[in-house]
Parts: C-alpha cells; structure tokens; sequence
C-alpha cells in the first residue's frame, strides 16, 4: 500500500509544550493557565484547576513521577479520522481543559484555590520509532502487567492486543538523526519517520517513558498515518504523542534507527 503524506503546515517546533511551568502573576493570568494547562495535555491529563494551583500541578508532573498524580477518572475516546487532510492545525487537546471562575480568588494566591481540581487522563496514542517498537521493551518499561495464576500480577512478555498496537505507521514534519546508537527526531519540513503507534492507556506510563527517554528528549504533539482497517488506504490519528530530541545539532549524527539489528542485541534481550 503505497503511503499517502498529509498535507499539514504545521510547524512542529509549534507543537512542543513548555519545559517549566509558568508562574501565574495574578488571579486570573490566562496566558499561565493556557501555558501550564498545555504541559498537562500532552500527557494526556486534564484539570479544572487554575492559577496557582495548576502551576504547582504543571510543575509536579515535570518533576515528580506522574504515579503520584491522583486522577479521578479516565475519559475514553481517541479522535480518528480516515481522511489525510484532515490534520489538527491546532492541539484540541488544550480546548478541553476545564477551568474554575476565578474572579473572587484573591491576587495575594495569585489564584490558589481550596477546592480540589478534578484531573482526568485521556488515553492517547504515542508514536515509537526506536527501541520502544520492540513489544517486550514497551511491556517492561511501561511496567505492563495481568493476572496471572492465582491471580498474581506478572509482567505482560507477549505482543499487545492488535487493536492497540499498529505497525506501519508514519509521522511527517520531522527526520530521523542518531545520538550514538539511539534516533532521535528534529523538524524537517519535507521528512517522514516510520514506526509504530501505541495507545496509552494510563498516565502512569506516561511518567515510566519519559523517564526511560530520558532529559535528551521531550514530548511532542504529532499526527500518525496509520493503515486503515480494510487496507484500503490511510487513516490518521490526531493529536498523539512521540518524543523528539532536546540536543543540539552537533550532538547529532546521520543515520537510520536498525530495528532488526536492535532485535538481536544484549541490550533488547535483557528488557
């Protein structure tokens, strides 16, 4: 099946979420909301929280292990279109942050409020195009696992079901480059990358695979073509994720990610 490019003039240095939460500098300082609310969705986790309160949330889920976020519910549904135009422009993700009134929090807290936010996880689809293709590797750094006999949790070691896991799949607006024996993406208007897209289920792998890539990479909203069920053409899923490098040009090399070689390493083998 040949593969269809969308066409999309999105940059996607536009689609990389702060680093650092934003300080909220009085009660109603929208721009900090919509900067800090947007580090949260790109993991996928939503808030009625404002101001103060979702800085100090912003800036946990950048530092701390996102094991420790109490969400208090899942909300399903992942936005898949069949037609390759039609790219999100625009991450709809941060439209769907509800927040609180706070035209009575004071500018003292600079919008702290004492109710307790609600936070939600949305599933989402993240795009691997190293190591993380590998099943097992995926399983055990997720910390994937099932009941096994008696009932005992063990880790998953056998593929994902099919229906979250998709192979095939592409990205454009970015090109592969190496750091050492590791990809790593940077823009490129005219590049296209290959790999796998992964539905996420829970926001505590989120946490375990940002840990994994390590400070070298950071999330990134993207949009993955993906073949469609009858095999007919192309689908695309919108507004997932990958991870794209945080180094500089010159820590970087050219070259191709070897998914067979990978495959047959001491490296994969332990995992």
């Amino acid at each position: 099946m040949a593969f269809v490019s969308p066409q999309t003039t999105v940059n996607p240095m536009d689609l990389l979420p702060a680093l650092e939460a934003k300080y909220p500098t009085f009660a109603s300082d929208t721009e900090a909301d919509a900067h800090n609310a947007r580090i949260l969705a790109v993991r996928g986790l939503h808030t009625t929280a404002t101001g103060m309160t979702l800085f100090k949330l912003a800036d946990r889920v950048l530092h701390e292990d996102l094991d420790d976020v109490v969400v208090l519910e899942h909300v399903p549904d992942n936005e898949i279109t069949n037609d390759p135009s039609a790219v999100s422009t625009s991450n709809d993700e941060d439209d769907n942050v509800e927040q609180n009134n706070s035209e009575n929090k004071s500018d003292e807290d600079a919008g702290e409020s004492s109710e307790k936010p609600v936070i939600t996880f949305k599933p989402f689809y993240f795009f691997f195009y190293g190591s993380l293709q590998v099943r097992n590797v995926l399983n055990r750094v997720c910390v994937i696992r099932k009941r096994g006999l008696f009932g005992v949790p063990q880790l998953v070691d056998e593929e994902p079901e099919e229906s979250t896991y998709i192979e095939n799949a592409h990205i454009t607006g970015w090109t592969m480059k190496m750091w050492g024996p590791y990809p790593a993406l940077i823009p490129d208007d005219n590049g296209a990358v290959s790999g796998v897209a992964w539905l996420c289920e829970k926001p505590e792998y989120v946490g375990r695979l940002e840990s994994y890539e390590s400070s070298a990479y950071r999330m990134a909203f993207c949009d993955i073509s993906v073949p469609s069920a009858d095999g007919s053409g192309v689908e695309i899923i919108r507004n997932a994720r990958t991870f794209v490098s945080t180094l500089n040009a010159d820590e970087l090399e050219d070259g191709e990610f070897d998914l067979s070689a990978y495959r047959k390493t001491t490296m994969a083998k332990a995992w």
